[in-house]
């Protein structure tokens, strides 16, 4: 098969524009890392709380994750100097302590179905196989490292993500019904006690069976303040797919509101803007669909010459999705 290529390195590692993330590293290298930009000065950096972010994710934590057991210790280089930013880039890194990369050699001249194997070997003509090289789902670390940082600058944004199904076995209890602060009690991160405990026997089954099987992850962010996104190409829920579906192994993306499928009709999920008693933007209507894509969306789609980016209009339709 001729495969042709565009460019003779790897770009594709950086994303945003206000906040830009580059990172870098493999798998199985010395290290793995990132350099966030963009990043205001005399922000408050909590080491503690980017490091708990970054232990959440860390893997080896339970019998249904890999046997990979990592560390996982966030070093700053850069851009953080007696507790604060300091407005210039932000550098940090990972070292990799556990890669076991002897159980790959037999990979070498293998391409794994499913893998992106066989498409880095026919674009860049060399690739590290040691446990999926660059293409390892280890790369996430370092967004959980710039996410944590990121959100430094907008707590009164919060963002819940839970595992809502796995293969058959769904979460059957709408979100605004389940107890959010359960959701780490579990190693499937399912906040539903009685379907995390049909996950995990489903997993070890299928796990028996030598095969693998799929889930959904599905976030609420509430707090989202007014005019996030811009016009035309980086709307706030097109910059959500793009990041979402750039995570290994994700499939697919659904925003605002999951099964909200084409064959409905529209009235239903519209979303009724009232005007606030009380706001410093008297004229200017706000949502009060629990389920609305996000201010942004109702800024843009419905008030198209508004110029408001205050957080101070009030904030509270969550955005869904999965």
């Amino acid at each position: 098969m001729r495969c042709v290529s565009y460019f003779s390195g790897m770009p594709g590692n950086t994303i945003g524009q206000s906040l830009v993330l580059t990172t870098y590293g493999e798998s199985h290298g010395e290290q793995i890392g990132g350099i966030l930009d963009g990043v205001p000065s005399g922000i408050a950096v909590d080491i503690a709380a980017v490091q708990n972010a970054l232990d959440r994710r860390r893997p080896g934590q339970s019998h249904l994750t890999t046997e990979r057991s990592e560390v996982d210790q966030v070093r700053f280089h850069s851009g953080i100097f007696q507790g604060k930013t300091t407005g210039t880039p932000i550098a940090f890194s990972i070292l990799n302590k556990d890669q076991q990369s002897k159980d790959y050699s037999d990979l070498e001249k293998v391409y794994r179905p499913s893998h992106a194997d066989y498409v880095y070997d026919a674009k860049y003509g060399h690739r590290d196989y040691r446990g999926g090289g660059r293409s390892s789902a280890r790369e996430t670390a370092c967004r959980v490292v710039g996410g944590a940082l990121a959100g430094l600058l907008m707590p009164e944004v919060q963002v819940r993500a839970w595992t809502s199904s796995v293969g058959p076995i769904e979460i059957k209890t709408n979100w605004q019904h389940l107890d959010l602060t359960q959701i780490d009690s579990h190693p499937t991160r399912c906040p539903d006690p009685q379907a995390a405990g049909e996950m995990e026997a489903y997993i070890e089954h299928v796990r028996d069976e030598k095969d693998s099987t799929g889930g959904t992850v599905t976030a609420v962010i509430t707090g989202v303040p007014v005019g996030l996104g811009e016009p035309v190409f980086d709307k706030l829920q097109a910059d959500l797919a793009k990041a979402m579906l750039s995570i290994n192994a994700v499939k697919g993306f659904e925003s605002p509101t999951p099964r909200l499928h084409i064959p409905r009709r529209t009235r239903p999920p519209r979303s009724p803007l009232l005007r606030p008693a009380r706001s410093l933007h008297r004229s200017r209507p706000r949502c009060r669909n629990d389920f609305c894509n996000s201010w942004q969306a109702a800024c843009n789609a419905l008030l198209p010459h508004c110029r408001c980016r205050s957080s101070r209009w009030p904030t509270r339709s969550p955005v869904a999705a999965r």
